[in-house]
């Protein structure tokens, strides 16, 4: 049965990752096919436009132009999780889910950097007629879902060891000893 969790948990795994990473890049083909470098669309009039721009820094324009960094520090980061997902067989399926988005939109940014020197973003969100958050693509919304999910995640699991070690008031005393 674990062998069987181990395959099931690890095919879902590169199954999220790869999906994240083709609907990531389609996208970004979509809004190369139909906006001009720079144009913009209401998708959601007043509040979701689609912007095309180029990104050359990471998340929210973050370290511009440093491209190559920014590559090996993705590529870093993917091996982390693929190595610590395959050794930590059966993690559990919030956990498989977040690895898969992580890996998948880490996939999705640096074959941008690799391919073309910067990464094609195009979610616009607006506020009273003004951009309000920088703009992002499907592969940011996977890794920034991922860190929140890992970060709810080792809460939940700390404060699950807390309560597994702490001694429960209904317990009985050994022979002889009066409770408190």
């Amino acid at each position: 049965m674990n062998k069987l969790v181990n395959l099931y948990e690890s095919s879902a795994f590169f199954l999220i990752a790869l999906s994240i990473f083709l609907l990531d890049q389609l996208s970004k083909i979509h809004i190369e096919a139909t906006l001009a470098y720079q144009q913009s669309r209401p998708l959601w009039e007043p509040i979701l436009y689609l912007t095309y721009v180029r990104n050359q820094g990471a998340a929210f324009s973050l370290l511009w132009g440093h491209g190559n960094i920014l590559s090996l520090i993705g590529l870093a980061v993917v091996s982390v999780v693929i190595v610590v997902h395959w050794r930590n067989r059966p993690a559990g399926p919030l956990y498989t889910l977040a690895a898969g988005l992580l890996v998948g939109g880490a996939l999705g940014n640096m074959y941008d950097r690799f391919t073309l020197g910067y990464v094609r973003d195009m979610v616009d969100l607006h506020w009273a007629g003004r951009n309000i958050f920088p703009i992002w693509n499907v592969a940011d919304m996977a890794v920034v879902g991922a860190v929140g999910m890992f970060v709810l995640f080792s809460g939940w699991m700390e404060n699950q060891r807390l309560v597994a070690v702490a001694p429960s008031s209904t317990e009985s005393s050994p022979a002889g000893e009066a409770s408190s």
